[in-house]
């Protein structure tokens, strides 16, 4: 039997939607991903263009910034 050859269909390496930091995501956890609105970050409520992959800390600070959004609603 030959070697296994693994084709992984996402990339282990993003370049982060936010900050343009190229972020290793090896763990699923690791993955995250915001709705964007015509190239700008966008609420969870809000219409949205499609989801961009970001890294932690800028999940973490767009997820503060949306859930202070909802509270002010």
């Amino acid at each position: 039997m030959g070697p296994i050859i693994i084709k992984y269909l996402t990339p282990r390496e993003i370049d982060c939607g936010m900050c343009c930091v190229t972020d290793n995501q090896d763990h699923p956890d690791d993955r995250k991903a915001v709705p964007f609105l015509n190239g700008e970050p966008t609420t969870s409520g809000g219409a949205c263009d499609g989801y961009k992959a970001v890294c932690a800390k800028c999940y973490n600070r767009w997820d503060a910034w949306d859930d202070r959004l909802k509270m002010t609603a």
